[in-house]
């Protein structure tokens, strides 16, 4: 029944309308001198009438009382438990805060809870252990193999492929790390010049909390060998400087394959402590990121140089820059101490100069 319905049954009786309608019924039903005979019996059966819908009136009155006395308390109940529930959602807030578990400002954007954190390292750890198991099915198949006799020392196809699976499985576990990272860096506008002393802080602490957590994925990443000496290359480095790295890429691209202008980019600074706090203390961030640069330099070269050999004088004047270059970088202070290579057992002398390259 609907609340309308149930407004006009409990609503008054319309007297002006009950006498209208008692009038249409007398005259229809006592038209002439002659009926009024039955009027008496009418009129008791009117009573009868009466007396039973006052019994059912008085029924029904106490069914509603009844009825709406239990919506109350009901919604009194319900009342009182979503406070209870809300004082205890908000208690365990509290509690989560200080554990630990949870940031008080996840709710404003860039930031996420703890929670949330170990979730996204769980399935970079999932995906890091199954690469795990891949790295020793091919370690187990190259040494079958090279056991088997009459096999000498040429690699088989089958360990081929499974070593260039490998590869690509790492480098696609590896593009899945940049996300947070950049767009927590494209917020404090890197590329560009970053004064990172004057930024928001929530934003510097959203970097910060991306820069650690790609950091972290290094060691594992050592851990299981997938930085061994058959995946590293001149390229690989440490991980949120190889992120970094991207979009000065990208731009190096549009300056020296495309018509775009391109602003200069600084050396990101910021990382420097960042390396420091992480138990990366023999890491030197200008150097690391300066020697993740110089392969785009290296790349460009190799392309470039196979061409001026018809052209004497363009040949010479790249030779020339290119020296130029590296004294240039030497005088600056750069050397390959300092960087993942030298911490990882190299040598400073398997460094090449961008002019070797001509060379080579």
């Amino acid at each position: 029944m609907s609340s309308a319905r149930i407004q006009a049954l409990l609503a008054a009786p319309d007297t002006e309308q009950s006498n209208k309608s008692t009038v249409l019924y007398l005259n229809s039903k006592f038209s002439s001198y002659e009926n009024l005979e039955d009027l008496d019996a009418e009129f008791n059966e009117l009573e009868k009438s009466q007396a039973e819908l006052a019994s059912n009136l008085a029924s029904s009155s106490l069914k509603v009382n009844a009825l709406i006395a239990e919506a109350k308390s009901s919604a009194h109940s319900h009342v009182e438990t979503a406070q209870n529930l809300s004082l205890l959602r908000h208690s365990l807030t509290d509690e989560l805060v200080d554990q630990g578990l949870q940031s008080p400002m996840s709710s404003k954007p860039g930031s996420s809870a703890l929670l949330e954190d170990i979730e996204t390292l769980r399935q970079n750890l999932n995906d890091l252990q199954g690469f795990q198991a891949l790295q020793a099915f091919v370690s187990s198949a190259a040494n079958a193999c090279s056991s088997a006799g009459g096999v000498g020392k040429q690699k088989l196809h089958p360990v081929g492929f499974l070593e260039r699976v490998r590869d690509r499985t790492w480098v696609n576990i590896k593009k899945r790390l940049p996300l947070p990272l950049l767009d927590t860096a494209e917020q404090l506008r890197w590329p560009m010049p970053v004064d990172y002393g004057n930024a928001r802080q929530d934003k510097r602490t959203a970097f910060e909390h991306a820069f650690i957590c790609s950091l972290q994925l290094q060691p594992v990443s050592e851990s299981i060998n997938a930085s061994s000496a058959e995946l590293r290359s001149e390229e690989d480095g440490t991980y949120p400087l190889e992120i970094l790295i991207q979009p000065i890429a990208l731009m190096f691209k549009y300056h020296f394959e495309g018509t775009r202008q391109t602003n200069r980019p600084t050396s990101p600074s910021m990382s420097h402590h960042l390396l420091k706090s992480a138990d990366h203390n023999s890491t030197n961030a200008w150097r690391e990121f300066t020697h993740l640069l110089l392969p785009l330099l290296t790349n460009k070269l190799r392309r470039t140089v196979p061409p001026l050999l018809a052209h004497p004088s363009l040949l010479a004047h790249t030779i020339y820059q290119s020296l130029s270059f590296d004294n240039a970088l030497k005088g600056e202070g750069f050397e390959p101490d300092g960087t993942l290579g030298c911490s990882r057992g190299g040598s400073a002398e398997s460094w090449a100069d961008i002019s070797d390259v001509i060379e080579a």
